[in-house]
């Protein structure tokens, strides 16, 4: 009986460890135009596919992470008030790849604003 609890966990670990490898990250940092990190900025990861959303604020260092992405196309957009709202479309996830997303963006003046995407796919 104890061999066969011991197989069991054993099993259920090699799953855990295949279902890992088939996932994906999206990390990156929303920063204004100067470069300067933007705190608290909320970041929107949508599957159009599944219609399944995320949202994460980023950290004091302006940076943010999405762990354990099923591999397949994504969208992200960043917003912080005072900036307009920024939208990266088909986002590819790959499998055991980190996608790196850095949003900058410019502080609206007389409602007028900028942004742009820098994409960096690195394992």
């Amino acid at each position: 009986m104890r061999l066969r609890n011991i197989g069991v966990l054993l099993l259920l670990h090699l799953v855990g460890l295949l279902h890992a490898q088939d996932r994906g990250t999206i990390t990156g940092s929303v920063l204004d135009s100067s470069g300067a990190v933007l705190p608290t900025a909320k970041v929107t990861l949508l599957n159009p596919a599944t219609g399944q959303k995320q949202t994460v604020d980023t950290n004091a260092e302006g940076s943010y992470t999405f762990l354990s992405l099923t591999a397949g196309r994504y969208s992200v957009t960043a917003e912080k008030d005072g900036f307009r709202k920024a939208e990266a479309p088909n986002v590819q996830v790959q499998v055991n790849h980190r996608t790196q997303i850095d949003v900058n963006v410019l502080r609206c003046n007389i409602g007028l604003a900028a942004w742009y995407f820098r994409f960096d796919d690195t394992e």
